[in-house]
């Protein structure tokens, strides 16, 4: 939507709750009640208990965390991949897209990134910049959000098969709610930040000619959406949002060459998640009632398996790699793919 008929409309509004008495009556509503339908909040107005779709803060909080969630599992879930020699230098491109539709999910997502490192010895520091996108279909609306990201990363060898990844991004984001029945509203902008620690054991278990790499990944994320004001029944003021999620991720990657050129890849992974609940939908009618309602329920434990192939492509080594996702707060299916040169 355009940011000036945004602008108009909310200027409209103003203008008619100031100099209308039926406007101002409406902003000391009552709420019968309230509920939430999977992503979706409710509030039920008192002439007929019409329920009244919420902003879409919480979705675009939620959304958000999503999309560095695949950021971290998908481009970045095999960080040792990005190694090099000392003194040698890396550039990537990277890119996933997948389907996010467990439990009331109805969406998809999807990044594209360019990558650069290179190995001081002693560490090797990488720099990635993205875009992400992400939309859901609801039951009675409609997100849409894009993002840029950040991510930096060390990976330090700590002994001769044991290395220790550290990683920290920035995501910025734009979410559009689209209402099937009200006017569309243009949410505040996400803002995400994060950590990642993770001990990763490389081909410390031989099994024939395909090495395994038992891992331990912490990573915690959080992301913040601002207050704002929808104007529709009255001016509603809705609180910002502020979603976490703190994971621990144990697994297993697995490579095997079937030629001199390429390799088998596979990953096995048990993740938990320790927050119970999302954020919760919280505002009031400005002059009138309040409301709260409670987040979502997470799913704090699934698995993911990955399978793959990477080999020789140009002066480079390209890999394409399938994820797939028990029932969870990860995309139920993505695929990954990216290519990597060396300098």
């Amino acid at each position: 939507m355009c940011p000036n008929r945004n602008l108009l409309r909310d200027a409209i509004w103003i203008a008619f709750v100031a100099i209308s008495p039926v406007a101002f009556a409406q902003t000391n509503v009552t709420i019968s009640g309230g509920f939430s339908a999977g992503w979706e909040s409710y509030v039920l107005l008192p002439v007929g208990a019409a329920p009244y779709p919420l902003g879409g803060d919480t979705v675009s909080s939620y959304m958000g965390g999503t999309a560095a969630g695949i950021m971290q599992n998908g481009a970045h879930s095999m960080p040792l991949s990005r190694r090099v020699k000392a003194g040698e230098g890396t550039f990537w491109l990277a890119g996933d897209w997948g389907k996010d539709e467990h439990s009331y999910r109805n969406g998809n997502l999807g990044l594209a990134e360019i990558g650069w490192g290179r190995n001081y010895g002693s560490l090797q520091f990488n720099v990635s910049l993205g875009k992400t996108r992400a939309e859901q279909d609801l039951q009675q609306s409609k997100i849409k959000a894009d993002g840029t990201y950040v991510y930096a990363e060390l990976l330090m060898p700590i002994s001769s098969s044991l290395w220790a990844v550290l990683g920290g991004y920035g995501h910025w984001g734009t979410t559009e709610f689209i209402r099937k029945n009200a006017p569309d509203t243009q949410l505040p902008n996400s803002q995400s930040l994060g950590l990642r620690a993770r001990l990763e054991w490389d081909k410390v278990v031989r099994i024939g000619n395909a090495g395994l790499s038992p891992y331990a990944d912490l990573s915690f994320n959080e992301t913040n959406v601002a207050a704002h004001t929808e104007f529709l029944f009255g001016p509603i003021r809705i609180k910002g949002s502020s979603e976490k999620s703190t994971e621990l991720r144990l697994g297993l990657n697995a490579s095997m060459p079937i030629t001199d050129t390429a390799r088998l890849l596979g990953t096995v992974e048990a993740a938990h998640r320790f927050e119970k609940n999302g954020a919760k939908t919280a505002g009031h009618f400005i002059g009138g009632a309040g409301f709260e309602l409670p987040g979502r329920e997470f799913k704090q434990d699934w698995l993911r398996v990955g399978a793959g192939v990477e080999g020789k492509l140009g002066s480079g080594v390209a890999s394409l790699m399938l994820n797939a996702t028990t029932q969870g707060e990860m995309p139920n299916i993505w695929l990954a793919a990216s290519w990597q040169t060396r300098f």
